[in-house]
Formats: C-alpha cells, sequence, structure tokens
C-alpha cells in the first residue's frame, strides 16, 4: 500500500472509529435483562393451556408484561434464530420449511401452531419481531437481537440448507464445526443480515446456545480456536460499527459466555476451553459487556470475583434461570424457582458483584403441560439490592448447605382425593425395615392399611401383609382413632418398642391416651398396649370408651420419639397433658401440659416398667394449644433436650400473643425434672418462628452430630401454615440451640403447589449403609385447589450429610 493510500485508510478507519466513539455510550444502567425467547411466545399466552393463535395484540402483551408500573426491566433481548431463521431469509433457512410432509404430520402440536403463526404474520406484511422490538422501544427499552451461536436441540424444524449441503461442517444434533472458516462465514452472514433486517440497540452473541463449537477430533490448536472465534466476534464488532455510523446511533455489542453444559459453575477456563476468550474481547473493545449464566439449570452461584480476575473494564451481568434442577414428572416444572426462589438468588449475584441480572426463559413455564405463569413480581424487585431488602432474608437462603438433596416421587395419589401414605421405620439391630403404607381420605384417618419387611436394608421384601382396616375402630358406637406412633429397637431386650395413640373426640373435644406396646418380631406381631399413667384414674371399657372418669385422667399424646440414655434407661415425653396450673383445663380442646416417662427393662417380669417423670405446662397466650408433639434428644454432656411443637392459633378461638414457634426444655437429671419452657431460638440468640407441624431431632451415626429437622419461617406463622419450607439444621449442642449457619432446606413450595402445601408429618431414619438419612411424607395441599387436600403423593428425601466424626461442637 502507498504511503498516500495509508493516509487516507488511516483517516477513514479515524472518521469511522471517531464516530462510533461520539456516539451515545452505554447505558450506566441496566437492572434486568429479559431474554425473549423467539418461537414459545409466537404460541404462548397469558391465561391459555397450551399453544393457540397470536394477535399483535398478543405480542404487544408481552411488552406490557415487562414494562408495567415499576418494572425494573431496562432491555429486552429477542431470539430469532436456532440455527434455522424465525423470518423469510435470502442467507439461512426459515423455521420448518426443510421438514418432509411426513415430519410435519409427527410435530408437535406446539411447532404446528408456531409454523401457522409465523407464515399469517408474514403472509400479511407483518414481521411479529420487528413488532415487539418497536413496541419495546416506544416503552423505554433497550432493545437486542441475541443470536444462538450453535443451537443443537436436533429438531427436523431446525434443520437448514446449509447444514444439508455441507456434511463435511457438521457436528451433534444439527450444531456445525466453527473450526471451518465457511462455518463463520455463514454465522457471520446470518448476523449481518438479522442486524440489517431489525432496528434496534445492540446484539447479543449467545454462546451457551449450545457451548460446542468444535468438533471432537479437531486439529486445531487451543490457540487456533481462539483464533478463529475472535476473528468472528471482531468481524460483528466491525459490522455493528459500521451500522452505528448509518444509523447514528452506536449499537453495542455483548456475549452470553459459554459453559461446560452445566458440569459446575461456568468458569472462564471452560470459555477459553471452548475457544471463546471474553477477556480478549474486552481487551480489544469488541464487546460492550458480559452475561455469565449457567446453561440450563440455575446455578446456586455464578463465583463473579473468579471472573472478574480475567474481564476488566466492562459490566458483568449475572443469569439467572427459572428451573433449579430437573423435574421427574414432565406434565409439571416441579424445580420452578417461584418468586422467592428468583429473589434468594438476585440477592446472592447482587452479593457476588453482579452489574445486573439477567432472566433467561422466564416465562418457558408457560411450556409445561400444566403451565405456569412466571412471577412476575419479580421484575419490580430483583433488579436492585435496595428493593431487595424489602423481604426478610432466611438463612437458608444465604447458608452453605451442610447436605445434599435427592428427591423422587415415591408413590403417586391412590386417586383424585385419595392421599398416599407411607412411613419407613427400622426395627432391628442391623438392617431390617418395616414399610407401612396406607390411603387417606379423611383427615388423620389411615384407611387400606399394610406394611411389608426387609430384612437387607430394602433390597428384598416380603409379601403385603393388611394391617388394621381404619385408624378409626367403632366401640359402642364410638369411633376411636387408635394406632402406632414413635418406635425404637431396643437392645437391652431384644423388643421393638412402640408408643401407641388412642384419641376420643367428644363435643370437640380430643381427649388423647398414651400405651406402649411391644414386638419381638420386627412389628408383625405385638403385645397388648400397656396405658401410660401419671394420676389415678380407670383404664378404658371398650363397653363405655366415653365414660367421663376415664377421658378426663392420664391424658396424653405420644411424643415423636423415644430416646435411650446411657444406662439403657428409655425416655420418651407426652403431650396434651392434664394441666394442674389451668383452670379450664377440662374445657380445653386440647391441653396445655406435658409429662415425661421413664422406662425400664424388668428382665424377670419381661416387660417394661414405666414412671412418670417431671410435669411441665405452657400458659395458652403462649401456645394457644398447649406443648404439641414433643421430641426428646440425649446432649453430649447428658443432658436431655426437648423440644415441643407450639402454635400461636387455639382450636377455640384461642390466639396466643406469642407468635408460631418451637418451645424447649432441659432436664439435668435424666428427666426427672425439667426447667421452664422458653422459646427456641439460633445459638446466636437470634429468634425464628416455626408453623404448628411436625419436627424430628436425630444423632448422626456418621459423623455424631445431632441434627433437627421441620419447618421454619422468617415471618410469623398462622396456626399449621406454612408447612413449608421443611429444612436440617444441626443442634449446637452447648447452647441447646439450633446452628443459623447450618439451616439448609431438604424441600420447599414450588409454584405449581397449593399455597398450603405441606412438608411435614414425615417419617425419618438414618441408613445404615449409607448414612443418609430418609425421609418419606406426604404433600398434602400440593394442589392448588384446597378441597383437593388429599390429592397428595408420597415422597422419598436422601439427605446426605458429610460423614467425618464430629471433632467438637
Amino acid at each position: 500500500m502507498s504511503s498516500a493510500c495509508a493516509r487516507l485508510f488511516g483517516i477513514f478507519v479515524f472518521v469511522v472509529l471517531g464516530l462510533h466513539a461520539n456516539l451515545a455510550a452505554p447505558p450506566n444502567v441496566r437492572r434486568i435483562l429479559y431474554n425473549l425467547d423467539g418461537d414459545s411466545c409466537l404460541t404462548l399466552k397469558a391465561g391459555r393451556n397450551g399453544p393457540g393463535p397470536i394477535t399483535t395484540n398478543d405480542l404487544v402483551q408481552l411488552v406490557d408484561e415487562l414494562t408495567a408500573p415499576g418494572s425494573q426491566v431496562d432491555t429486552l433481548l429477542v431470539c430469532v434464530n436456532a440455527q434455522v431463521v424465525y423470518y423469510p431469509s435470502q442467507v439461512g433457512t426459515l423455521r420448518g420449511t426443510l421438514s418432509t410432509e411426513a415430519e410435519r404430520a409427527a410435530w408437535p402440536a406446539s411447532e404446528r401452531q408456531r409454523f401457522a403463526n409465523l407464515e399469517g404474520f408474514f403472509a400479511a406484511g407483518l414481521d411479529p419481531y420487528a413488532l415487539i422490538l418497536r413496541e419495546a422501544r416506544r416503552r423505554g427499552l433497550e432493545t437486542f437481537l441475541t443470536f444462538r451461536m450453535n443451537d443443537a436441540h436436533g429438531n427436523d424444524f431446525l434443520r437448514t440448507a446449509f447444514w444439508r449441503d455441507h456434511p463435511e461442517s457438521r457436528l451433534p444434533n444439527g450444531a456445525l464445526d466453527f473450526g471451518r472458516e465457511e462455518v463463520r462465514e455463514y454465522i457471520f452472514r446470518l448476523i449481518e443480515e438479522a442486524m440489517e433486517r431489525y432496528d434496534c440497540d445492540g446484539l447479543e452473541l449467545d454462546f451457551q446456545r449450545f457451548p460446542t463449537f468444535f468438533a471432537a477430533n479437531s486439529s486445531l490448536s487451543p490457540a487456533e480456536r481462539s483464533a478463529a472465534m475472535n476473528g468472528l466476534v471482531e468481524r460483528v464488532r466491525l459490522k455493528l460499527t459500521e451500522l452505528s455510523t448509518r444509523r447514528g446511533k452506536r449499537l453495542f455489542l455483548s456475549a452470553r459466555i459459554p459453559s461446560a453444559y452445566g458440569m459446575g459453575a461456568p468458569t472462564y477456563a471452560q470459555s477459553v476451553e471452548r475457544g471463546c476468550d471474553p477477556a480478549e474481547w474486552a481487551r480489544r473493545g469488541w464487546i460492550d459487556f458480559l452475561t455469565i449464566s449457567e446453561w440450563l439449570f440455575t446455578a446456586p452461584t455464578l463465583d463473579l470475583a473468579d471472573w472478574r480476575k480475567h474481564i476488566t473494564g466492562v459490566p458483568l451481568y449475572a443469569g439467572i434461570q427459572p428451573e433449579s434442577q430437573p423435574s421427574s414428572d414432565a406434565s409439571a416444572c416441579e424445580h420452578c424457582l417461584g418468586a422467592s426462589g428468583y429473589r434468594r438468588l438476585a440477592r446472592e449475584r447482587w452479593a457476588d458483584g453482579a452489574d445486573g441480572i439477567y432472566l433467561f426463559n422466564f416465562f418457558t413455564t408457560r411450556e409445561w403441560r400444566e403451565p405456569l405463569e412466571p412471577p412476575w413480581e419479580v421484575l419490580k424487585e430483583i433488579g436492585s439490592p435496595n428493593t431487595l431488602a424489602r423481604f426478610p432474608v432466611a438463612p437458608w437462603e444465604t447458608n452453605k448447605p451442610i447436605a445434599t438433596i435427592r428427591a423422587e416421587r415415591y408413590r403417586p395419589h391412590v386417586r383424585p382425593r385419595a392421599a398416599a401414605m407411607t412411613a419407613m421405620h427400622r426395627v432391628g439391630p442391623g438392617l431390617e425395615r418395616r414399610e407401612w403404607q396406607a390411603t387417606e381420605t379423611q383427615d388423620d384417618v389411615a384407611d387400606e392399611q399394610k406394611a411389608r419387611w426387609s430384612l437387607d436394608n430394602g433390597r428384598t421384601w416380603s409379601e403385603w401383609v393388611p394391617q388394621q382396616p381404619s385408624s378409626l375402630v367403632d366401640y359402642a358406637g364410638v369411633k376411636v382413632w387408635e394406632g402406632g406412633w414413635a418406635d425404637t429397637f431396643d437392645p437391652v431386650s431384644g423388643r421393638l418398642v412402640q408408643l401407641w395413640l388412642r384419641q376420643i373426640q367428644r363435643e370437640k373435644l380430643y381427649h388423647c391416651f398414651s400405651y406402649v406396646r411391644t414386638s419381638t418380631d420386627l412389628g408383625r406381631t405385638w403385645s397388648a398396649p400397656v396405658m401410660l399413667r401419671y394420676e389415678p384414674g380407670p383404664g378404658f371399657d371398650p363397653q363405655e370408651p366415653a365414660s367421663p372418669a376415664f377421658l378426663d385422667r392420664n391424658e396424653g399424646y405420644p411424643g415423636n420419639n423415644i430416646a435411650r440414655l446411657e444406662d439403657g434407661t428409655l425416655v420418651l415425653v407426652l403431650a396434651h397433658a392434664n394441666a394442674p396450673g389451668d383452670p379450664r383445663n377440662n374445657q380445653r380442646p386440647w391441653r396445655m401440659g406435658s409429662v415425661l416417662f421413664r422406662g425400664r427393662w424388668d428382665s424377670v417380669g419381661s416387660n417394661y416398667v414405666w414412671t412418670a417423670g417431671a410435669r411441665i405446662e405452657i400458659s395458652p397466650e403462649r401456645s394457644a394449644r398447649g406443648l404439641m408433639e414433643p421430641e426428646v434428644a440425649v446432649l453430649k454432656d447428658g443432658r436431655l433436650l426437648v423440644v415441643w411443637r407450639g402454635s400461636d392459633e387455639g382450636w377455640d378461638g384461642t390466639k396466643a400473643t406469642e407468635p408460631g414457634r418451637k418451645w424447649f426444655s432441659l432436664s439435668t437429671d435424666g428427666g426427672r425434672t425439667l426447667a421452664p419452657v422458653e422459646a427456641w431460638r439460633y445459638a446466636d440468640g437470634s429468634e425464628f418462628y416455626s408453623a404448628s407441624s411436625i419436627h424430628r431431632m436425630l444423632r448422626h451415626r456418621g459423623n455424631g452430630r445431632l441434627y433437627w429437622l421441620g419447618n421454619l419461617s422468617v415471618t410469623p406463622p398462622r396456626g399449621n401454615h406454612p408447612r413449608h419450607p421443611l429444612v436440617i439444621a444441626e443442634v449446637d449442642e452447648t447452647a441447646a440451640a439450633l446452628k443459623r449457619e447450618t439451616v439448609t432446606v431438604i424441600a420447599d413450595r414450588s409454584p405449581y403447589h397449593g399455597p398450603d402445601v405441606q412438608f411435614s408429618n414425615f417419617s425419618l431414619l438414618e441408613n445404615p449403609e449409607t448414612s443418609d438419612l430418609e425421609l418419606y411424607l406426604t404433600t398434602y395441599g400440593q394442589e392448588r385447589d384446597p378441597a383437593d387436600w388429599a390429592t397428595a403423593d408420597s415422597w422419598k428425601y436422601a439427605v446426605s450429610l458429610q460423614r467425618s466424626r464430629d471433632r467438637g461442637n
């Protein structure tokens, strides 16, 4: 090149770059960036189940959803391709046009409708994507095209002529090999055509769809791969610079960075390994900002601090996807985040140093067979730490989990409004198990009961054996609730010891009586129940079951477990016992007292001798239904910790002045006496709330630590609700309190569930071979209609905890 030409070329470059530099600078704030998938939005809309026609008004409604008063969405990114393009093209292939007639006949309803809708729009001279972009700009949004760099869904309707005509350039599932120059040229021409076609503010290169760009056996070195991708990104930048000059406004370029298909949080090294070096793109000034996100399911953290070690000078936006993990049911999004999930992840992203929040597939919850409306309210909340600060932060939202959780639908509901009940117990000294199943159509009444046994930890099972037909037994015309409760295998006697409940309801008062029975054959047969007595009074008379003399004496509801002291003494606690200090004791639906029992095996008499120990009570002003469902644990120093369920609401209209909590007491003498009842707290002294619901404690044999499992809430509950989330936390055995920093969610309500879904009433055991905790529970209230509360499935949760032994509290 002559010196004169060189000078002219230099002047040209100076003018172009100078004009580009003088155009509008990038916005200082992009609070929420919203990625709009360009396909399902052309078939689905609010209030409709499944695909259908879409009108221009429906397209405007898509923008309405993002721009409601208070919305923090600043940027809309519209997707217009997935190997195919979604508009008539001179370069690429319009979606679905290369499918055969046979393939079209097999298309799902959604694809047939999408094809018809797009065909209708373009036949009428309307481009739906141009309309969306235009309406978004009119509402003040910044608008981008987002271009999927190498989509690999592999459907026939995503087949392109380029893929058909260039077999040498193919990767699996319809993707292309960017190691080939003709592929990079083709991709550039597609991008060029799209940006020439649509008036917008910028372009995103989406390298997450899909994050593979080179053949597995590619001969290119890592440096050569990066050089190939760098060249493509630079060409796109230069094209946008040219368009910026022509249109008189700066067009921005961004990239969504590739990851390793969900194999851990996305990292800079993963991106470079795939040929994409965003640090180099930032240094060269080719890109204006980057988005870090997971491939499909949202990641608990994106570790933006590590990204900032490599990339400086451009904003980093943090992605959130609508699902946290795959759903086991193809009809419903079991792990969609809901509003609280989005808030939790947004807090983490802001704390991690994000410059804004990027939402991917936010609205695609409408695609499910059971469609779910996205939590639109979060668009007014998650775009700023300040608005997020209005919502209380639960410890489990910020804690590092102490366990990994695996969930499976163990048994679906038997029929509509017939809940599947399941309980699993260890019943011997080794690998022996008993599984119990029943059906529930009336509240707390188990019908169709059956059980089976395993001697090898569930590998093989006996045949099912029918148990008592129903929890309700008729005595002289009086319906009496009877059934087994907590049990434990006692190595001293070699017997399975079980608490057993008899409950009689009369005139809206619940009279409860606890018994103990034993089994020498793993619970196949039982001894006659022996009543636990702490005051004089007659026993149960089957001929006169509602005798007043019987009903008002020795009342007690079984606790959730039986503990064993070091000397072999068994300890259990009864709830709803008579409370001598309560003047309305005999008029309350549930009594305010609690009593502890100690049991010793008498080898001579071949029976247990039970003696009443400490008695304690609580005022209904503190807990309107008294001390309920006690759980007792032996601490490492020998003290007994007793924790009760409380309630802020009574069934007689009583309202406690205290919010719903768990209550506790300590005994230093093996249960002979108990300290005054106090509200249970975290070990740091801070309070927590808990609905009136079951809870359990268990010392993990694998690591020696004591854990509590139950429902917690950050705001005061209302009676029995909310019974979500279900959490696990370690007990600080010095303070006899929960370690706040260990609270970890086991299960929580999804947006599909009814508002009062229950993750409660669970059985609990530790698997002796894996050390996993196993919980079996029925999700009452899972349906949105309260009348369908018993349309409830049985679930199994496996909780894997650290197995190393505790070296201190």
